[in-house]
């Protein structure tokens, strides 16, 4: 990622989110650096407003995964639909793909 284009995507996501200059360089120098970033807080803080808006000024998709206590492996990967599985058996094409794999 070249220092112009995250400048500009840094001022872009500025206007949108108030407050939150800190988190948005250092979600950005993540990025540009090729490595995996965690958010954690309560809710109503902008974790999602700020992630929603730095993959929008990159053009890149948003997938939202909600870590919370009803997180479960089939909700997090995918599961077979279970009405098309008892009707026609386990076919790849009745399994239903989970955030994990859509991201």
């Amino acid at each position: 990622m070249q220092k112009e284009k995250l400048k500009d995507i840094y001022e872009r996501v500025k206007k949108k989110v108030i407050n939150r200059e800190r988190e948005t360089r250092n979600i950005l120098a993540a990025l540009a650096a090729g490595r995996h970033i965690i958010l954690e807080g309560p809710p109503g803080t902008t974790k999602s407003t700020l992630l929603q808006a730095i993959a929008e000024e990159m053009h890149i998709p948003f997938i939202m995964v909600e870590g919370n206590a009803d997180l479960t492996p089939s909700k997090l990967l995918g599961y077979f639909d279970p009405a098309q599985a008892v009707a026609e058996g386990y076919k790849p094409e009745h399994f239903v793909e989970g955030p994990l794999l859509e991201a």
